[in-house]
């Protein structure tokens, strides 16, 4: 069942929010919050979440028009 484009919006504010809030955190509690080797690496899962929720959004709002 696919997402509504509420849910799917919501989930990329979150992502969005959680990203911007890594800038103001320590790597190594970045580390110990995230169970990762590096801050870069959380960055990047994001920022790949991210730009895959952006194009489900895209993609739901025109299946919707």
């Amino acid at each position: 069942m696919a997402r509504s484009y509420e849910t799917a919006l919501a989930e990329l504010e979150n992502k969005r929010g959680e990203l911007e809030a890594l800038s103001t955190i320590s790597e190594e509690e970045v580390c110990y919050v995230y169970n990762v080797d590096s801050k870069s690496e959380i960055v990047k899962i994001l920022s790949d979440e991210i730009e895959t929720l952006e194009r489900e959004v895209e993609s739901v709002s025109y299946t919707n028009l």
